[in-house]
């Protein structure tokens, strides 16, 4: 399994008051499967968490809480 993690901030709709509060940060997890069974393809999964990511292990156990 190949796991790639970044930190996205979802921007305030602009038809809300400037007072609504900001998103929170949302870490980005792909999951994606490296050597698939032959004929099928690799598994690929995109996750969204506000769980902080900050080590490799990090990624793989919310990818194991999310599967």
């Amino acid at each position: 399994m190949e796991l790639r993690t970044t930190v996205v901030q979802v921007a305030r709709p602009g038809h809300r008051r400037a007072d609504t509060p900001a998103a929170p940060p949302l870490t980005v997890i792909l999951a994606r499967e490296i050597d698939p069974p032959d004929g099928l393809a690799p598994i690929e999964w995109s996750l969204l968490t506000t769980l902080s990511v900050a080590t490799a292990d990090d990624a793989a156990r919310i990818v194991r809480w999310y599967s």
